[in-house]
């Protein structure tokens, strides 16, 4: 949108200068053609040199009938103004457009502005309600279980094996992973109209593990914590894993708390 605004402003001003070029020329021939007028010996030597004409000897004719190169002279003033104008036309027409498309692009920021300070308070209003109890008034009871977040890069995955859903063989990224459940990365709102349902799917690990689980869909909210291209995620909770399915997310558990504190020794040195 900049670059075209930009391109526009360009090309209008192009079209400006061509217009006051094309007119000062129009006002010269306009002049040369009343000189022709008043003058019976044809066309003025400087007047022709002025215009970058090439000058040659008046002809016969012309020195019969004065008003021939006058009407000529007349006729490219003419057509030379009215190239003028319609430079000038064109001008003005890019400058409108260019202002409209920059009032169009400083209101598409401000809406987007107006947006992202609405979505930040939703956002916050959510946190603070999830932050108290609604009956007591103090904090949530710490989680059963160690969640930890999945990288940005090659996440693991749950595949949705239904196949009586509409969802089904639906791939959804992991934003965090605990023995007890999960938080998916539902970007399209997918899963909003399956709140507390229950699905049969397959988690894949990056290393090329996988186990299968039961997940129930507890909720579908906005996230704070999410990559910036991501709104929605879709909590989650394991219904009756086996002591192996535990131990197969317990060890994806653990390789990437090392990963993390790999990395954080790193930062640190």
């Amino acid at each position: 949108m900049l670059l075209l605004i930009v391109t526009l402003t360009a090309f209008s001003l192009w079209k400006m200068v061509e217009g006051n070029v094309l007119e000062a020329r129009a006002r010269q021939y306009g002049q040369l053609a009343s000189l022709v007028a008043r003058d019976t010996s044809g066309t003025p030597v400087a007047w022709r040199l002025m215009l970058g004409e090439d000058v040659k000897p008046v002809r016969k004719n012309d020195r019969a009938s004065p008003g021939r190169p006058g009407r000529q002279y007349q006729q490219q003033a003419d057509l030379l103004d009215a190239r003028a104008m319609a430079a000038r036309r064109i001008s003005l027409y890019g400058l409108i457009a260019n202002s409209l498309l920059a009032l169009a692009l400083a209101g598409g920021i401000a809406w987007r502005g107006i947006q992202r300070v609405d979505r930040k308070r939703l956002l916050h209003s959510k946190s603070a309600d999830v932050d108290t109890d609604t009956d007591t008034g103090q904090p949530p009871p710490r989680r059963e279980h160690f969640r930890i977040r999945t990288p940005l890069v090659n996440p693991a995955t749950f595949v949705v094996q239904d196949a009586d859903t509409d969802l089904s063989n639906a791939v959804f990224p992991l934003a965090d992973i605990s023995v007890g459940g999960c938080r998916l990365v539902d970007a399209e709102g997918r899963l909003d109209p399956h709140a507390d349902a229950v699905f049969q799917g397959r988690l894949d690990f990056p290393n090329g593990g996988s186990v299968e689980v039961m997940l129930r869909i507890l909720r579908v909210s906005e996230s704070l914590d999410a990559p910036p291209s991501v709104l929605l995620t879709a909590a989650g909770k394991f219904i009756e894993n086996t002591a192996q399915q535990c131990a197969a997310i317990q060890h994806y558990i653990d390789l990437l708390d090392r990963m993390r504190n790999q990395h954080k020794d790193k930062a640190d040195a």
